[in-house]
């Protein structure tokens, strides 16, 4: 039994096929690692514009503010490839 699974993995490893496979998945992964942390920064500046006007921090009107959260959105899907995609 235990020949069998050796055997199994051996061949794995010798296969073109799958290594690109797993290439293309750490590839894939990176990509929305990346697409994660954009997405965070995003949120992190909303809370930054919404707690400072919370606080009082801020000059700037609430419509002001609304609207620069609306355009900083807007930037991101403009930016995103996979809205992009979504949205073709």
């Amino acid at each position: 039994m235990s020949r069998k699974v050796l055997d199994f993995e051996e061949s794995r490893k010798g296969s073109p096929e799958l290594i690109d496979m797993v290439a293309d998945l750490q590839w894939e992964i990176r990509g929305f690692e990346s697409r994660v942390e954009e997405l965070e920064s995003l949120l992190d500046r909303i809370l930054i514009c919404l707690n400072a006007y919370d606080t009082g921090e801020s000059q700037h009107s609430s419509r002001t503010i609304f609207d620069a959260i609306v355009n900083d959105i807007y930037q991101f899907r403009l930016q995103d490839e996979l809205t992009q995609f979504a949205n073709s």
